[in-house]
């Protein structure tokens, strides 16, 4: 296999279009993947986001009241997201894949120029490997997590940024050797770190791997340098610890502390359990097949250096690849510091601070170096080199078509959940969540033992009684539904919500009193609750008491305007009242709201055939 040769510029404009078009080919199944999990939170329902200009004033709001208040860029790309698409998820998917595209560029002009260096030990032509190990990671499907799964724009952002950050530092650094203008690429690296500390908090940590890329590849390991700067290492660790400590508000011990508190797992227990989990991020990188992926994996928490026995030697492990690390870094300094930076920069995420256990997309700034090894590695035996070349080249094939597989699983949320529950069986989130895609889609049947499970798995899931109790409500099955409600209020008495649906239940078999009960005690809660002022009004108008539920629905409307059931429900009392102009008027404005509300439709279809009694 003939290599390029590294004189040829216009090759690198070539490269950078095959990284893009591939990337684009690899997610363009992508644009219609529905919100999941955070994505309510921090997108669809966040409300910080709605801004209706581009002023300064409603920006600023947005950085005030996003739910992430230490992470204002990524929601300032949320924002703008929603003011130019609103909900349409192609727009937002869009800049998603824009920017693991960019990141792949940079991480490209990274490797070139790192390979580049005399200290990296790369003989080959370094543009062709860079551009190798960019397509590897652009195209690995351990990505499709930080990618597809909107929220974590959040991590591809922080990590792009990081990228262009050491991307820029190493640029100025060349040029400072070949006495070269340099010092706007240094403020240029500092302002890109500020942007990712904006994005997430992860980013904290790149001023230690900017010293050590000096240290490595530039100061050749000099431990001379190494004495003479560490005023300057002292400066670095410093930023380091002042970011930390303005993230947590000045109360790290507290922050800490106060992250375990919802957990089911310690964090002694976690500091464990994530020397395995690293192990397993290890293996996802080496073997990253569909089957294997998931945006909820079951992993069993360590208890202790023995349970499970596979622990101590993960702890073991774990030191013995920061002791090679150490000790390799002379003579394969390349791999020393891919180690280094793997490491290190999964440290936030997988020590002490009370985080799930395992989540794929931290892998996504953390693969970066490691994956570049293989293309490195397969160049070094010249005569075996076209050879292995070509394994890399299918090796990235492989990786294209199982990303492109684990995209369409990400297209349609039942198989979405359905594929998590099938992955984690014993684990009761997953169950739950596929419970409620069902349901939201109609197939209640469906839904029942999903929810059943949940609870058989975890029966202090309260939020599993209430779904399940819906579910059976839905499919007539009243008996239980109230059973399942009675659990709720067992452990939690004030759940105005419960309330307000056993009182529901007990309206449509037709106990009216018992319904009026529990209405009442669901509002004595949430005065205010549209929904439950709706159903009170309900009840009293079966009972035939107007006024008291007019003025109910009226007041259901104050706090939601686009209940199109309200102005059903005033229409029928209007028309009991002989007035049937206004009558028609409320029945015109529910289906304005909503033209596919049927009782409104028929009810005015028969005002329209009605003939009012003459006087």
């Amino acid at each position: 296999m003939q290599l390029l040769a590294d004189n040829r510029p216009w090759s690198t404009w070539l490269l950078a279009v095959i990284l893009v078009t591939i990337g684009i080919l690899l997610y363009a199944n992508t644009l219609h993947a529905p919100f999941y999990f955070d994505d309510i939170q921090n997108i669809r329902d966040n409300n910080a986001i709605r801004i209706t200009n581009l002023s300064l004033a409603q920006l600023a709001d947005v950085i005030e009241h996003a739910p992430t208040p230490n992470r204002p860029l990524a929601n300032l790309s949320f924002a703008i997201n929603h003011y130019f698409h609103q909900d349409r998820l192609p727009g937002y998917h869009l800049v998603n894949i824009t920017i693991h595209l960019a990141a792949a560029l940079l991480l490209f002009q990274l490797l070139a120029t790192t390979f580049s260096l005399p200290g990296a030990g790369v003989e080959a032509n370094p543009r062709l490997l860079a551009f190798l190990a960019a397509l590897l990671w652009l195209a690995h499907p351990i990505q499709t997590q930080a990618v597809t799964y909107l929220v974590q724009r959040m991590t591809s952002l922080a990590a792009m940024l990081s990228l262009l950050a050491l991307c820029c530092y190493a640029r100025g650094r060349v040029d400072q050797e070949a006495n070269r203008s340099h010092r706007g690429w240094f403020c240029a690296a500092a302002l890109a770190w500020g942007l990712a500390l904006a994005t997430k908090e992860t980013a904290v940590t790149l001023p230690v791997f900017i010293f050590l890329y000096e240290f490595y590849f530039f100061q050749n390991l000099d431990r001379g340098w190494l004495k003479k700067t560490i005023p300057w290492g002292a400066a670095v660790l410093a930023i380091v610890l002042l970011a930390c400590y303005l993230y947590t508000n000045g109360h790290p011990l507290e922050t800490i502390i106060s992250s375990f508190h919802y957990r089911d797992f310690s964090l002694p227990e976690r500091l464990l359990t994530e020397s395995r989990v690293i192990f397993f991020y290890i293996t996802l990188l080496l073997f990253p097949h569909p089957s294997r992926l998931s945006l909820d994996h079951d992993f069993a928490v360590s208890h202790g250096l023995t349970d499970p026995l596979s622990t101590l030697p993960a702890v073991a492990g774990l030191l013995a690849l920061l002791v090679v690390a150490c000790a390799i870094a002379k003579k394969e300094r390349l791999l020393s510091f891919a180690l280094l930076w793997f490491l290190g920069n999964l440290f936030l995420e997988s020590s002490f601070i009370g985080l799930e256990l395992v989540f794929e997309h931290r892998l996504y700034l953390p693969s970066a170096l490691p994956l570049a090894l293989l293309p490195v590695a397969a160049s070094r035996p010249a005569r075996l080199r076209p050879f292995l070349i070509g394994i890399v080249a299918l090796i990235i094939a492989l990786c294209s078509f199982w990303t492109y597989e684990r995209n369409q699983t990400w297209r349609e949320p039942i198989p979405f959940y359905q594929d998590m529950a099938a992955k984690a069986p014993d684990k009761s989130r997953p169950h739950y969540n596929l419970g409620m895609a069902l349901a939201e889609a109609g197939r209640y049947p469906e839904a029942i033992p999903e929810f059943s499970q949940a609870l058989q798995l975890d029966p202090r899931l309260l939020m599993a009684h209430s779904q399940l109790a819906h579910a059976y409500a839905q499919t007539g099955r009243i008996d239980l539904a109230l059973l399942h409600y009675g659990k709720v209020l067992a452990t939690n008495p004030g759940d105005a919500q419960a309330l307000a649906d056993i009182g529901v239940l007990y309206g449509k078999q037709g106990d009216l009193a018992t319904a009026q009960a529990y209405l009442e005690q669901a509002l004595r809660i949430a005065p205010d609750n549209p929904g439950f002022l709706l159903n009170m009004g309900t009840v009293l108008h079966r009972q035939g008491d107007l006024l008291a539920a007019m003025a109910l629905y009226r007041k259901s409307l104050r706090f939601d305007p686009a209940n199109a059931q309200a102005y059903n429900n005033i229409a029928l009392i209007l028309f009991a009242q002989g007035e049937y102009p206004e009558a028609a008027a409320y029945l015109q404005r529910a289906l304005t709201i909503d033209p596919r509300h049927q009782e409104a439709r028929r009810n005015l279809e028969a005002l329209g055939r009605f003939r009012p009694p003459t006087p």
